[in-house]
């Protein structure tokens, strides 16, 4: 870098699922703090680290349950719904890049998917991870500042309630090549590297509370370090793991392997 290039800083959260513990709590305080029984307010929850965000250019978050609009209801485990008023709440604490790509993604159907994807559409964020439509390769999600761009890919190697291959393939279509496979993630990198100064790839993977990464987790880091990452940044274990630099070909990535729950 040049002197005057200057610095694009980049903030990431791990784990944002909303179990009933966390919207029973957004109820009491919708009540205490707005006066509005029955409603949901999640913004005083991030009061705590909303000038650490805010100070980011690029602030990323994992927001691992759906966020849908009626007619779904709040739920927790399994098979979570997250009121609108959490997503609002995450833009409000001044995260402009949501992670969708996750095993949750499908908890409550195609609808509720669709559903999800309505709610972020029009909001003033970068989502990445599920779309209503197949995309091609060369369809990648670009953060813009100072006349640098930073691609963002991301992918989860784990959909719960997909039991059979019909299922998975059906997952990727309504995810926009969301499940890992290593064609598409190949080609993507290719591409993101053509188009972008710098490729951060967000990764749903290994397995949950273990606190080491896996031998299939280092495979895919190496993997997508080879093919053209800059930064790796792992989800799902909701247990932190560790941060490496890998080297291949000459060229170094850094990997966060899991960053925990956030």
């Amino acid at each position: 870098p040049k002197e005057d290039d200057g610095i694009i800083s980049v903030i990431a959260a791990g784990d944002n699922l909303v179990h009933e513990a966390v919207y029973t709590f957004a109820e009491t305080l919708a009540e205490r703090e707005n006066g509005k029984y029955g409603d949901y307010y999640f913004v005083p929850m991030y009061d705590g680290v909303k000038e650490v965000v805010q100070s980011a250019d690029l602030a990323m978050i994992n927001q691992e349950s759906q966020i849908c609009t009626s007619p779904f209801e709040a739920s927790g485990y399994p098979r979570f719904i997250t009121p609108p008023a959490m997503g609002d709440a995450v833009m409000d604490a001044g995260f402009n890049v949501i992670i969708t790509a996750n095993n949750h993604m499908l908890d409550n159907g195609d609808k509720a998917l669709l559903n999800t994807v309505e709610y972020w559409k029009d909001k003033p964020v970068i989502t990445v991870g599920t779309d209503t439509y197949e995309k091609e390769s060369d369809d990648i999600a670009v953060f813009e500042k100072n006349g640098f761009k930073i691609a963002i890919l991301a992918y989860t190697d784990v959909i719960n309630h997909c039991y059979d291959l019909d299922d998975v393939k059906k997952a990727s279509e309504y995810a926009g090549y969301t499940y890992y496979n290593s064609d598409t993630a190949k080609k993507q990198l290719e591409k993101a590297n053509e188009i972008a100064d710098f490729v951060i790839v967000s990764m749903h993977w290994g397995e949950e509370d273990e606190f080491e990464p896996d031998s299939s987790q280092r495979k895919i880091a190496k993997d997508l370090s080879k093919w053209g990452a800059d930064a790796i940044i792992g989800h799902h274990p909701h247990v932190v793991q560790p941060i490496e630099w890998i080297e291949t070909d000459g060229r170094k990535t850094l990997c966060v392997y899991s960053l925990g729950n956030f």
